[in-house]
Formats: structure tokens, C-alpha cells, sequence
């Protein structure tokens, strides 16, 4: 049970302590003696949605590779300003590791280029199952099909 509990609802970190819970979650979790996704019933995430939804091609791809457990390996912009969240792909990235959908798994220095670099996943499965209705839920009523991206059937993807 333990480790089911942190699947769900771990994933967060401050500085370098790991393996932090949010306390609404668990609050939740121990009053209604049952696992769900509370995060997403404690707000919008129409902007989430829409930046996602009316992305490139590349971010639904990482989307779609960060919903089947892989990593996303990206540039992260600490300054982010809110007119580049639907110009700059590395924008997006930013704001979901900012507001805690994404986590950090490994930073990379690259000391030939300079840049700073991180491979993200999506926190714990209640984020996962959060994205994946946001995905089956509203992108399908904008696409109606389903397509194949990188060899793994996605749901609902609108392709521009």
C-alpha cells in the first residue's frame, strides 16, 4: 500500500530533498479511503490544456512520450514570461515544472555549448492520469482520429 501511495501522490521536490508529498493529497486520500486525482479537481487547467492542445508537433510528441513514462529532455527558462508560452516550446516545459506537473530527473551542464539542460517526467500518476483525460477529453472533439506517433497509438492529437 505504501508504495501505491507514493506512485499516486509523490514526486515533489524543494532544493534537493525528494520524496515530498503534498499534504492535500494525502488528506484526501485518508479521509475518502480511496485513490483519485485531487489536484485536478481543485482547479482549471484550461491554460495547461490549450497551451498543449494548441501546440507544435514536438510538443505533443513530448506530451505523448512523457504520458508513456519516458523523459523529456529540454531547456528550462527560470525567467519565463507569459507571451512565450505559445512561441517558445522550452516555455511550456517551464511553466508545468514551475507549477509542479513535471519533475526534475536529471540535470545536465554541457560544457561544451553552456547550456543547462534537464530531463523532466510528470510527477506521479495522479499528473499522468490528470493529462491523460485532459488528452482524451478535449482533443479528440478537436481531431476525431486517432494517430501513431513515435510507434505508440495516441488518442486524439490534432496534428497541424
Amino acid at each position: 500500500m505504501k508504495q501505491k501511495v507514493k506512485d499516486w501522490y509523490d514526486g515533489f521536490t524543494f532544493g534537493r530533498q525528494r520524496d515530498i508529498y503534498n499534504p492535500w493529497f494525502i488528506l484526501n486520500y485518508l479521509e475518502k479511503r480511496r485513490f483519485a486525482a485531487w489536484w485536478a479537481n481543485t482547479s482549471s487547467n484550461s491554460m495547461v490544456d490549450k497551451l498543449i492542445r494548441e501546440g507544435d508537433k514536438n510538443i505533443k510528441m513530448s506530451m505523448e512520450g512523457l504520458l508513456s513514462g519516458e523523459t523529456l529532455r529540454t531547456q528550462i527558462d527560470e525567467l519565463i514570461i507569459f507571451e512565450q508560452l505559445g512561441q517558445k516550446n522550452s516555455a511550456i516545459w517551464s511553466l508545468l515544472l514551475a507549477a509542479g506537473y513535471l519533475r526534475v530527473e536529471e540535470y545536465i551542464f554541457d560544457d561544451s555549448d553552456g547550456k543547462e539542460r534537464y530531463s523532466l517526467a510528470l510527477t506521479n500518476r495522479e499528473v499522468r492520469l490528470m493529462f491523460g483525460r485532459m488528452i482524451e477529453g478535449g482533443f479528440p472533439k478537436a481531431a476525431r482520429h486517432t494517430m501513431i506517433l513515435s510507434g505508440r497509438c495516441s488518442v486524439g492529437i490534432r496534428m497541424p
